[in-house]
């Protein structure tokens, strides 16, 4: 199975890693074992092993992104592209991109793919990454609105248009559903007047089988949290609607794709896929994390505290079992 790839983008402040492909600041996620961490801490990109215990640094950049099934890294500054080993700590490829990220910045777990919005242009570009050289194409023009998100291996790409999500092929750009969309009635709030229909896409996340995904859709007011979780087939068929009150971000699938984690102000949660219902759930004792992330083999959780203080090498992680919530190890 393939994991989604995460990009880290250190430029921009983002609330939610719901609505982009990378996350701000701070960002981290596993390797393809389990058995590492790669975070940044200001403008440097750093590798945690948990056996030995022993943090390293890979690098400054703008950003970056992990290629899991690849076991790479792809560093990016400004337009300037290295592609990182994460066993040998060895840059294997460089390249640069056509213009400058403005977001939405994907890679597959293969590294064999981007996908990328441009600053200048705002076009969506589509880039092949192979050992004889790059190719770069542009798939969309001007595409200024909407929220993008790629499947783990590229080879869907789903644009955001408010109440409504578009699945195409990314290749040849050929639309492959239009249909998903909500149609909540969500009704009186008591408080104010939650207004009836007042819902939009905050994520999506494919499944690691590409066959379907799930959509958080949530009110524009945060302070209800109503949060709804939906199932679609790629082609747009309705697969289930699932009320999940308290949960803003859906972390990620396992890669078997057997469970899927979210979490809110108040906990956390994981859901078995084959019925979605609630398999495990974990509420915070302190503070609440402002971010997750959830190991490909579905038994580690990493989360670092939002008032921690980064300093003498300790990093402010703490790694936690599934399903016990146990502390593993803190760095």
């Amino acid at each position: 199975m393939k994991i989604l790839t995460i990009c880290i983008l250190f430029a921009f402040s983002l609330v939610a890693l719901a609505q982009s492909s990378f996350v701000a600041m701070g960002g981290f996620n596993f390797t393809s074992s389990g058995q590492s961490l790669v975070f940044t801490s200001e403008d440097t990109v750093y590798i945690h092993h948990f056996f030995t215990k022993t943090t390293t640094a890979l690098g400054k950049a703008n950003f970056y992104c992990l290629a899991q099934q690849k076991n790479a890294v792809l560093m990016v500054i400004g337009q300037a592209v290295e592609i990182v080993d994460l066993a040998s700590k060895v840059v294997k490829q460089k390249f640069e991109l056509p213009e400058m990220v403005l977001s939405e910045f994907y890679v597959n777990t293969t590294a064999t793919q981007i996908v990328f919005r441009g600053e200048e242009s705002k076009n969506l570009y589509l880039m092949k990454i192979t050992t004889e050289g790059i190719t770069s194409q542009i798939i969309f023009q001007n595409q200024s609105e909407g929220t993008v998100w790629v499947s783990p291996t590229g080879k869907w790409l789903a644009i955001n248009q408010g109440q409504k999500v578009s699945i195409y092929e990314t290749s040849s750009q050929k639309l492959i559903s239009s249909s998903i969309s909500t149609a909540q009635q969500i009704g009186d709030s008591g408080d104010g007047g939650f207004p009836s229909n007042d819902f939009g896409v905050r994520q999506l996340q494919f499944a690691p089988d590409e066959k379907s995904l799930v959509v958080l859709w949530m009110g524009s007011i945060p302070k209800y949290w109503d949060a709804y979780l939906e199932r679609w087939t790629i082609d747009g068929r309705k697969m289930g609607t699932y009320e999940n009150s308290m949960i803003w971000e859906l972390t990620g699938f396992s890669a078997n794709g057997k469970q899927l984690m979210g979490f809110g102000p108040q906990l956390l949660r994981v859901w078995n896929t084959d019925t979605y219902k609630i398999r495990h759930a974990y509420w915070w004792k302190n503070d609440s994390p402002d971010r997750i992330a959830f190991s490909p083999t579905g038994t580690k959780i990493a989360l670092r505290s939002s008032s921690c203080e980064v300093k003498d090498n300790q990093f402010c992680f703490t790694i936690l079992s599934v399903p016990r919530f146990r502390v593993i190890s803190r760095f």
